[in-house]
């Protein structure tokens, strides 16, 4: 059951670490001073891991593509997984993301975000609401974020429900 997976998970018997080169590449376009495009290619040379299992895992390509419109205070973005992605470790599934989001400038160096993600490929998962809010004061960028799935599980025999997933980020940068 449950607690044999578990166990097996948390064996240092089944644990290898390695360690891999990926090589990624973007580029952005700016077709005007409102709307900017974007591409991403990550694991270019598809690195590959040893792991404790049979064989390795090797990342292959993926291929993300994405828009923004600047209408000054707002900020609207879509972004879309090109490619499929499939697991090596969880055969059978696979991944195709598709984005959406705002952030509104509240008083310049406030933002706040709202979003969405779902993955596109699988029937399994639901959209994720995402916000978030960030901070900017001259060297030093704050950044809080939440998700929530917005399908809920039944976790007592009293009906109390809670979303499938929730995370939260925080991300503190300095900038020179």
């Amino acid at each position: 059951g449950s607690d044999t997976l578990m166990s097996n998970v948390n064996s240092k018997e089944n644990t290898k670490s390695s360690t891999a080169l990926g090589i990624d590449v973007g580029a952005l376009v700016s077709f005007s001073d409102v709307l900017k495009g974007g591409l991403v290619i990550r694991n270019l040379n598809s690195p590959k891991f040893a792991y404790a299992g049979k064989g390795d895992v090797v990342l292959a390509p993926q291929i993300r593509a994405g828009v923004a419109m600047n209408l000054g205070m707002l900020t609207l973005a879509a972004d879309y997984d090109v490619t499929k992605n499939k697991s090596d470790l969880l055969k059978g599934y696979e991944s195709q993301m598709f984005g959406l989001g705002a952030e509104v400038s509240l008083i310049g160096t406030l933002k706040l975000r709202i979003g969405t993600y779902q993955n596109m490929a699988s029937d399994v998962g639901s959209s994720v609401t995402t916000a978030g809010l960030g901070f900017h004061l001259l060297f030093l960028d704050l950044d809080l974020a939440g998700t929530v799935a917005n399908d809920k599980v039944q976790v007592e025999q009293s009906g109390t429900e809670i979303p499938k997933r929730l995370g939260t980020s925080v991300a503190i940068a300095l900038r020179f």
